[in-house]
């Protein structure tokens, strides 16, 4: 029995490393580096732990539920039709906006790493990740296994030799009054909430441990500590070597510190990372349009690609990488955390089995989470009016 639960928290926690740890990464040090990294490990580790036990919540609804559902029909199943069209239309939001960060991300890097004007980058990587998107051509599943343990080591590698190699200037440095309060809270907190989004790993993670549930929330728990850990990790080593002057794609900054040979293979990592994540979600969501909205395929890949280049053009030049991780994370990984939430009150009276495990109701809990995705959702909207 310890064999097999050691066997199945080792998948799920596995899965949810997998689908959590993406190219938002590389936009964390940048923000973290404005407000002094004392200040930005905090805010890590306390949003981190708000998305765990959010993502513990997730679990405990997917578990009321027989039968398979993602986050949509969860939504429709506890809240009714209206709030399943808003999830969905939230979903699409930040795949949208998450499209045009690694977009952006991509021709910077490139840019940086060949020379040249970064829009023919973004354009040529456009044309050749929309056309993987239209041949639905899915050999990044089948190596996915290899690629998050590849991305595991290159993280770990470059976070350790940025902290070997760290300046202790660079990371005892506090920036709190050069800051309004809320600046100093709200300005890595989009980019931090991005980075930590994962909620469709959940309802994965339930059935991939079909008919052993019962380590769910284990599987949860380890994988959104070692998420926290790694993300502590890679911030400490990039603004360790980098400072004030890290770069919004935190690899790009990394040549003098470190060497051209880990400024080479960061980036070329970093490329891989973004092209992989546009991929997977440019997929999802193409599929969501054709297989749940029964459009025609051609129509589906046209919204999903056409809308990305469109905005990428309208974005570039106006706003940075790690702006547009930070207004998609505050606002759609808001809406989407504030319905989660108040999904997870509903479900208590509308379960069809009895789960695992359950998230007790706390006024306090509840309360404290709903207010963290509606603070960063106003202060988002309010910092682009005034």
């Amino acid at each position: 029995m310890l064999k097999r639960g050691f066997k199945d928290c080792f998948i799920g926690s596995f899965t949810y490393i997998a689908y959590v740890i993406g190219a938002g990464i590389f936009g964390m040090p940048y923000v973290i580096s404005k407000i002094g990294f004392f200040y930005g490990a905090i805010l890590i580790i306390l949003i981190g732990i708000a998305v765990l036990i959010t993502h513990l919540m997730i679990g405990e609804m997917a578990l009321s539920c027989k039968g398979s559902h993602q986050l949509v029909g969860y939504c429709q199943k506890f809240l009714g039709n209206k709030w399943k069209w808003l999830m969905f239309i939230n979903i699409a939001i930040w795949v949208y906006g998450a499209l045009i960060a690694y977009l952006t991300g991509i021709s910077n890097v490139l840019s940086s790493v060949f020379g040249g004007s970064d829009l023919i980058y973004g354009l040529i990587s456009f044309f050749i990740l929309s056309l993987l998107v239209y041949a639905g051509i899915k050999i990044f599943e089948e190596i996915e296994v290899l690629f998050t343990f590849l991305m595991f080591v290159v993280l770990l590698a470059v976070s350790f030799l940025g902290i070997y190699h760290l300046n202790p200037s660079n990371v005892t440095y506090l920036n709190p009054s050069k800051l309004p309060l809320l600046n100093l809270i709200f300005l890595p907190y989009g980019v931090i909430l991005f980075a930590l989004l994962g909620e469709s790993a959940i309802p994965t993670m339930r059935d991939e441990l079909k008919k052993h549930e019962i380590f769910l929330k284990e599987s949860v728990i380890i994988g959104g500590i070692l998420v926290i850990i790694v993300y502590l990790l890679f911030t400490l080593g990039i603004v360790g070597v980098t400072g004030i002057n890290t770069t919004q794609v935190a690899t790009i900054g990394l040549q003098k510190s470190l060497g051209n040979s880990v400024w080479l293979l960061g980036n070329l990592f970093a490329i891989f990372a973004m092209s992989t994540s546009f991929l997977a979600l440019g997929f999802a969501l193409k599929n969501t349009y054709n297989k749940d909205l029964k459009l025609e395929k051609h129509l589906s890949w046209g919204l999903v690609c056409v809308i990305a280049l469109i905005l990428y053009l309208f974005s570039r030049g106006n706003v940075g990488f790690t702006q547009i991780l930070g207004v998609t994370g505050s606002i759609a990984g808001g809406i989407s955390g504030s319905m989660l939430v108040y999904m997870h009150l509903k479900c208590k009276n509308n379960s069809e089995r009895k789960p695992e495990y359950r998230i007790k109701s706390s006024f306090l809990i509840h309360g404290l989470l709903f207010l963290m995705y509606l603070s960063g959702i106003i202060y988002t909207i309010w910092s682009f009016i005034f």
